[in-house]
């Protein structure tokens, strides 16, 4: 049986055979998504993204209610003095979106990953504190609550959160981010 490989990083050759979902690669995602919960904390019943984090999703359609795999955790002290963005780097998965984003859409490079194995982690450079433009794209594609706009903390959920244009818009947010207000109970 041939072996598993990524779609990102394998070439396309004339004649190949792609198989995107069976039996084997099924198993395969829900031993990574219970990987990636071993090393998350528990705390999805008061996270900011509960009910509309990816993670949340993925251990809910591979039907996880229990994880086979225990051991030390990443913890990291909060110390963001920054205005906008909240960063809570024990619920990072390390999926380098926010990597991605900030350095090929925004062209800033604010964050990197740093480190290897168990002592990776997204950061800015040297592992000082945030100091970038403040778009929020990083904010908009982080699969989980790893980082938080500071103005939508503590007001809802995401789903009861509708968008509306800004009224003082500020120069790097105005043309990327819709204010958030959460809606009235």
């Amino acid at each position: 049986m041939p072996r598993l490989v990524t779609a990102c990083t394998t070439p396309v050759t004339e004649g190949m055979d792609v198989e995107t979902s069976n039996e084997q690669i099924e198993r395969q995602r829900r031993t990574i998504v219970e990987l990636l919960l071993s090393d998350h904390p528990n705390d999805c019943m008061v996270c900011e993204r509960a009910g509309d984090c990816t993670l949340q999703e993925l251990a809910y359609f591979y039907n996880l209610r229990a994880n086979r795999f225990y051991g030390e955790r990443r913890q990291y002290a909060k110390k963001d003095l920054n205005p906008f963005i909240e960063r809570d780097m024990e619920k990072c998965i390390l999926c380098g979106k926010c990597v991605r984003v900030c350095d090929e859409i925004q062209g800033l490079g604010a964050i990197d990953v740093a480190g290897r194995g168990f002592t990776a982690k997204v950061t800015p450079p040297f592992e000082k504190d945030l100091d970038c433009e403040f778009c929020g794209q990083c904010v908009s594609i982080c699969p989980t609550g790893a980082l938080i706009g500071k103005q939508t903390l503590s007001k809802g959920r995401q789903v009861n959160i509708k968008k509306s244009k800004p009224s003082v818009p500020t120069a790097a947010a105005a043309a990327t981010l819709p204010c958030m207000q959460a809606e009235a109970k």
